[in-house]
């Protein structure tokens, strides 16, 4: 009897030396993964914007998340913004001195610039700190950018903070110079691209380039 009941307490204790650990490992998981869905949000949304091999579905008429901000400085969160997809209406830039004042979409298919001027997938966006890459034809939306001068301003306003940037310079170049632009750079620079001359209908190899740097506007975090 007594050889029995060791049996078991020994038989006990094995299931408990096997099955207590088990169970603080996935209480540990359980929690964990909680915390890091809730803070992993926004990367997973900043990564579904830059990386989505999802079709492009246009409409004739874009979806419009811009509507006008406030908001002229200081911090805006991501998870309090609207990430645009491509085709959609996320701001709008103004400069007076060329009578320019369009709507800017996410994205520069043909269908993007039948609408309005096109923001480069593979640039960012105003906040980000990074390179702004805006692109548009020259006959229609950007239609007077060979006019921009040196000093002069360029806003941009999306639905979460208005931006303000100075032109620093202008220059025409080639289509294929890829040191035109840096989409590596660490600090947040506006281009503008369209191609040249303005009065030239059909394709062409040269580009006017119009680069601005910020003076205003708030920056995105996590």
């Amino acid at each position: 009897m007594e050889n029995t009941l060791i049996k078991r307490r020994r038989k006990n204790n094995r299931i408990r030396f096997i099955l207590y650990p088990i169970v603080f490992c996935l209480s540990t998981i359980i929690i964990i993964s909680s915390f890091l869905i809730g803070y992993a949000q926004p990367y997973i949304k900043l990564g579904s914007l830059f990386f989505s091999d999802k079709a492009p579905d246009f409409e004739e008429t874009p979806a419009n998340e811009y509507t006008e901000s406030d908001v002229g400085g200081g911090v805006v969160k991501y998870k309090d913004m609207v990430f645009p997809f491509e085709g959609d209406e996320f701001a709008r830039i103004t400069i007076d001195s060329a009578g320019i004042d369009v709507p800017v979409l996410y994205g520069s298919s043909s269908q993007v610039l039948k609408n309005g001027v096109g923001l480069y997938r593979e640039a960012y966006l105003p906040g980000q700190g990074r390179t702004i890459f805006i692109g548009g034809h020259n006959t229609t939306f950007f239609r007077g950018l060979a006019a921009v001068e040196i000093g002069e301003i360029i806003e941009l306003r999306t639905h979460y903070g208005e931006y303000i940037y100075e032109v620093t310079s202008t220059a025409v170049v080639r289509e294929d110079d890829h040191t035109a632009y840096d989409l590596s750079s660490m600090e947040e620079v506006l281009i503008l691209c369209t191609c040249h001359p303005e009065t030239m209908v059909g394709l062409t190899p040269w580009r006017l380039m119009v680069y601005a740097k910020l003076v205003s506007g708030p920056s995105l975090e996590h």
